[in-house]
């Protein structure tokens, strides 16, 4: 997937998620990296570590790459449970310097049903699983409305680790659905293509309904709110 795009002022922060390293993340780093833009292949510890605490060290990590003179814009793509720890980090500060766009690859924006299946008998090793449960008492679900910064959201039609109901986030500008599962997201060149082009244009680059490669995109307007057309899990 090369680019003509080469333009070293833009910095990408790269996020993996639960229970995985930045190892995970490298060939998604590579395909961003052919563009031109520079990537950051952020870690955080995922088992334990409280997703509000490594949210503050992401947030850190920006204002460090604000004030590097050659960086113009800085972008965030989180897989997984790295979309909730850079949600986290905007929502402590809306107005990072240089903040670009930000792109989820089948993020728990109201949880996943596999954590709160987990969290009864395993939340007492990893409260992370309780805290992204599909509970309505959890913190993912207690996170305010984020203000003031693009969001474009990819999710798995056949992600059996977080729903795809379960993706949406009311102030997403788009919401585009793949056929494919929570791997998958990470591993398709079509996905990592389709994040870019947000970054750079704050579209997916697809209309409405594309039949030919089965992806349907959601504006924000047509997100119904929490609790009408989109409901948590129950059970």
């Amino acid at each position: 997937m090369e680019s003509k795009h080469r333009n070293s002022s833009e910095v990408v922060v790269v996020l993996h998620g639960f229970a995985a390293s930045p190892r995970w993340m490298t060939f998604l780093c590579r395909r961003v990296a052919r563009t031109g833009r520079r990537v950051v292949n952020w870690g955080y510890p995922s088992w334990r570590r409280p997703i509000d605490l490594s949210g503050q060290d992401l947030l850190r990590t920006a204002y460090h790459l604000a004030k590097d003179e050659s960086v113009e814009r800085i972008h965030f793509l989180a897989y997984s449970m790295g979309s909730i720890i850079c949600r986290a980090a905007l929502l402590k500060d809306p107005q990072v310097p240089k903040l670009g766009r930000v792109v989820m690859l089948g993020p728990p924006n109201r949880g996943s049903h596999v954590a709160r299946l987990l969290a009864p008998m395993f939340g007492w090793i990893f409260p992370v699983a309780r805290e992204l449960s599909t509970s309505p008492k959890s913190y993912v679900n207690g996170l305010p409305r984020m203000q003031g910064v693009e969001v474009g959201v990819i999710a798995g039609e056949r992600d059996r680790v977080v729903r795809h109901n379960c993706t949406h986030l009311p102030s997403q500008r788009e919401h585009l659905m793949m056929p494919l599962g929570h791997a998958g997201l990470l591993l398709s060149e079509e996905v990592t293509g389709a994040a870019l082009r947000f970054v750079e244009t704050g579209s997916f680059g697809f209309s409405q309904k594309a039949p030919e490669t089965k992806a349907v995109v959601l504006s924000s307007w047509q997100v119904p709110a929490t609790g009408t057309g989109v409901p948590l899990e129950n059970g």
